[in-house]
């Protein structure tokens, strides 16, 4: 949310005296008026000139206030200054230097000339867009990325008797939102940190994935979300910063209380409020943006971001917000007795690799499709997995049915299996039709699947069915969803009677040609299974191959997998 913190401007300094006589009628419509002739603040502040900073709205209100409470009394020309200040989401600023968007023109009055994100990673990203954003600012505060959440739900696991950790309020049983991480740094940098947690990759899955399930809109008031907050459905948690879970630094407003934070367990870079100059081709501007940003690093402003709830650059919580935050102060002193002066180590800045990443992981389990997964129960998926008692095939059926969980409610899904004529001369069979995934999940599809399933046996018609199944999508395809084509096998066609690889592979592009791909994913089991004719057939499509000899790797592929969900044109 964007708006202006701003008063009317500060009256100018002017020299000099009222060197003429003012009549006693002017004298008395002057007095009548309210104006105050010859009433200054102070030598050399004639002719500056308002110029913006856009902030992001949990620093705006301290820059707010030090611009106009402080400032005036600063050292030479930064008295003069006269910002205006608005609180503007970082994303907004961000979107303008999108190369569709043909980038913003900062010469004008109107335009950006100081710009306080709340993270480095949107100077990173701009910068990609656009080469004239530095990647890197001056950092003016800090704050560590937190998990905020119910006194309550911390209560159930454990606190205050125990450490309120991401484990313990991201357990099993938890629900967990976030503000979309393309529009919050803080969730943005929370998927990172859960992707480097010693969690297995089942469970960082399953909370990246509950996070999109019950995203928050940007626009909403996140703590809104939790239990008698007055907003459904509510969530246990969500990642937010320290700062606007200090008391009086967010809008309190149906909040619940109290609330409590949790610290990461690793090394999680926090958010650092860096400063950059955008006011390019115009001296004037850019000089006024510079002085304001150095006098963001005096006394003064230190002692209001304190104020407001941030730490300084060095990552210490000083002034009233840590006596409040930590109980040593009367007021609130309970609200927030999870909140510690020791936040942790600091990780190292997140590369945009890291970045993108983390982005295209919520991307995928985000994403409403079309899947029609198909599993091979050939004879030889009867082998077992390599030191184990579980076969090919068990540990397939267990993978699809979690997998379902990895999906969003309004996802398409049907199941096939396939081998040698299972069905007259059809060489697939239908395990479950066409239904959204809230509906298998309701009917209790993943615990029925292994009953459907055929015993495995016979040989494998691969070809047959990959056509079949990429007919089907044709078909059945909704051009306003994505669609996927998931095929499970361990072993390569096995039958003489049906279509040659050369056919298939020609059917297949006439049908990519025509602008109609469907990705088809291959996830090839055990050791039998020849990648190089599987990656020709999927990269006609625009799909992957995925290879797997242990049960362990099967879901986080599965995941992996799902990836081609977020894209709709072949090789995206």
């Amino acid at each position: 949310m964007s708006g202006r913190h701003r008063s009317g401007p500060r009256a100018r300094r002017r020299t000099g005296t009222i060197a003429a006589a003012v009549s006693g009628l002017v004298a008395a419509l002057v007095a009548a008026a309210g104006l105050a002739w010859g009433v200054f603040d102070g030598p050399g502040c004639g002719g500056d000139e308002p110029f913006i900073v856009d902030a992001a709205p949990s620093i705006a209100p301290a820059l707010t206030e030090f611009a106009e409470e402080d400032l005036p009394d600063a050292d030479g020309k930064a008295a003069c200054l006269d910002p205006e200040i608005r609180a503007t989401e970082p994303a907004s600023v961000a979107g303008a230097y999108h190369a569709d968007n043909g980038g913003p023109d900062h010469a004008g009055d109107g335009s950006t000339a100081l710009w306080i994100p709340d993270s480095t990673l949107w100077l990173k990203r701009t910068h990609a867009e656009d080469e004239s954003v530095p990647e890197h600012g001056s950092s003016i505060a800090t704050s560590p990325v937190v998990l905020a959440t119910t006194d309550e739900h911390a209560s159930d696991v454990g606190w205050p008797d125990e450490q309120l950790t991401w484990t313990r309020v991201l357990h099993e049983d938890a629900v967990p939102g976030a503000v979309d991480p393309n529009a919050s740094a803080a969730s943005l940098i929370a998927v990172m940190s859960i992707g480097a947690h010693d969690w297995d990759d089942g469970t960082r899955t399953r909370i990246v994935q509950a996070m999109a399930k019950h995203a928050i809109a940007p626009s909403d008031n996140p703590f809104n979300r939790l239990p008698g907050g007055g907003t459904e459905p509510t969530v246990d948690a969500f990642p937010t910063s320290e700062q606007q879970v200090i008391p009086g630094t967010h809008e309190e407003k149906d909040s619940p209380a109290p609330i409590v934070t949790a610290y990461p367990e690793v090394p999680t870079p926090w958010l650092d409020y860096p400063a950059v100059v955008l006011a390019d081709g115009d001296d004037e501007r850019r000089e006024s943006a510079e002085l304001f940003r150095d006098a963001l690093f005096s006394e003064a402003a230190a002692e209001r971001l304190a104020a407001h709830g941030f730490r300084d650059v060095d990552g210490v919580l000083s002034g009233n917000a840590m006596e409040t935050a930590t109980g040593h102060a009367e007021s609130d002193a309970a609200v927030n007795r999870a909140v510690r002066t020791d936040a942790g180590p600091v990780g190292p800045p997140p590369s945009s690799d890291r970045a993108e990443s983390a982005l295209e992981k919520w991307s995928t389990v985000s994403k409403e499709g079309r899947m029609l997964v198909v599993l091979d129960v050939s004879g030889s998926m009867n082998a077992a997995v390599p030191g184990t008692e579980v076969t090919r095939m068990e540990a397939t059926v267990d993978a699809v049915a979690q997998g379902m969980h990895l999906l969003r409610p309004g996802t398409d899904v049907s199941h096939w299996e396939f081998g040698h004529e299972l069905d007259g001369d059809k060489h697939h069979r239908l395990l479950s039709p066409w239904q959204e995934v809230s509906t298998h999940l309701a009917d209790g599809l993943p615990q029925k699947l292994d009953e459907k399933v055929s015993e495995p046996g016979g040989p494998t018609a691969l070809y047959d069915t990959t056509l079949a199944a990429y007919e089907e999508m044709l078909d059945a395809r909704d051009e306003e969803q994505l669609s996927v084509i998931i095929i499970f096998t361990d072993g390569a066609d096995e039958n003489p009677d049906g279509i040659s690889r050369e056919e298939l592979l020609a059917e297949l592009d006439s049908h990519t040609g025509a602008g109609k791909a469907v990705p088809v994913v291959f996830i090839g089991l055990g050791t039998d299974v020849d990648p190089a004719e599987l990656t020709e057939i999927s990269e006609i499509t625009g799909g992957e191959v995925f290879l797997s000899e242990q049960i362990g790797d099967l879901e986080e592929i599965f995941f992996d997998s799902l990836s081609a969900l977020a894209c709709d044109t072949p090789g995206c």
